[in-house]
């Protein structure tokens, strides 16, 4: 039944009567929110070093606000998702898209480096509280985890893209804010009906327990590719491939990310999140012995799979061990997030050392390979599920 503002006169239904976020199915309604908001957080991404030069920040004060930027959502993605266990997933949800409207506009304000280390620290802050209650919210209604995640990366793809189409860093900004701000319209509409509250302490030790075989594992192969990432587009430049084709690079990536992640629903996560870092390791030892660019391209689609099933995986694995997924979900981004804090300065550092770009790549090899040791470590010890499966 279509949900209407206003009854038209006779009966009759024209666009402008229709409440359209109403009548959007919940789990519609939750995917257009990932998939809006992975969006608005991916299209400045490529902006924020150069308003950084421009406000006159020196190369480590361009470090220390990507390093806050990520400190900052593993503090929001801890406290939140816990939070949101305990009270619920809509109102948190809904505050975390307007914070995020609001913050990412707020960038435009900065004038000095410290400036936007401020605006960038509050705009972590803001959009580390969605993926957590997202996938809290999702989970809730038994929905398909693998599928729902799989529209942040087609976000993350289509936000790359429209980058260079809207060439500036104020109108990138804008745009991000306006699809947070659509975003946060659509959540007014969703409900919380299949919330059931957990009690979870602040420290919930327990849950780090039951989970540390994912949480350490899948810090090792991010923590790998971060100290790749910093320099990568570097060392693409000096073997004489251009930015197009650094572009064709991470876009093939999200795009098969997405495709993994919406045909592996039904894959044993216990097997699908090893997998995914074992891939991850052959892909970066391809690109550590790459010399042409088909090499490279490779590697990158392999990189596609490698994510598009370990963080599916993840989260599927843990909704199948965990009642407290807000909590659950939260600390594994909470983990994602000090990678990239702590990936990006060993990269450089590596680099600086060996005086070689390619020295990040041997780590990530090592790093990827270890994480799914330290998974299947963990997970042979026999731990069972502490309650049945909540999705496919």
């Amino acid at each position: 039944m279509i949900n209407c503002a206003i009854i038209p006169p006779r009966g009759k239904i024209s666009p402008q009567h229709i409440n359209w976020p109403s009548i959007l199915p919940t789990a519609v309604k939750a995917e257009t929110v990932s998939f809006l908001s992975s969006t608005a957080r991916s299209t400045p991404w490529i902006f924020v070093p150069l308003l950084a030069k421009e406000v006159g920040a020196s190369d480590t004060e361009l470090g220390l606000i990507g390093t806050v930027f990520g400190f900052s959502i593993f503090i929001s993605s801890y406290y939140f998702g816990r939070l949101s266990d305990n009270i619920g997933r809509r109102k948190i949800l809904q505050a975390g898209l307007l914070l995020s409207a609001a913050t990412f506009l707020l960038m435009l304000l900065a004038n000095s480096p410290l400036s936007l280390l401020f605006f960038r620290f509050l705009s972590g802050f803001a959009v580390g509280i969605l993926p957590p209650v997202l996938i809290a919210y999702v989970n809730d209604r038994k929905g398909k985890l693998g599928k729902f995640a799989s529209y942040q990366s087609l976000g993350w793809a289509l936000g790359t893209f429209l980058a260079g189409i809207l060439g500036t860093y104020a109108r990138a900004f804008t745009f991000s804010s306006t699809l947070f701000l659509i975003s946060f319209l659509i959540a007014l509409k969703m409900d919380d009906t299949a919330f059931h509250p957990q009690r979870v302490p602040f420290f919930p030790a327990h849950i780090i327990k039951r989970n540390l075989g994912v949480y350490l594992g899948y810090f090792s192969r991010h923590l790998g590719a971060q100290t790749v990432w910093i320099v990568f587009p570097v060392y693409l430049s000096t073997l004489g491939i251009s930015a197009a084709g650094v572009g064709i690079l991470f876009s093939i990536n999200s795009v098969i990310q997405f495709v993994v992640m919406q045909t592996t629903e039904r894959v044993n996560p216990k097997r699908l999140v090893p997998f995914g870092f074992l891939v991850a390791s052959l892909a970066f030892f391809i690109m550590f012995t790459a010399t042409t660019y088909y090499q490279f391209l490779a590697g990158m689609m392999l990189i596609g799979v490698s994510w598009g099933s370990a963080y599916s995986g993840s989260i599927r694995y843990l909704s199948m061990k965990n009642r407290e997924m807000g909590t659950s979900t939260g600390m594994l981004q909470s983990a994602i997030s000090l990678s990239n804090t702590a990936g990006p300065i060993l990269g450089g550092t590596l680099s600086q050392i060996t005086g070689t770009y390619v020295a990040p790549l041997a780590f990530a090899t090592l790093a990827s390979f270890a994480g799914a040791v330290i998974f299947l470590v963990f997970e042979r010890r026999g731990e069972r599920p502490d309650v049945a499966p909540t999705s496919g």
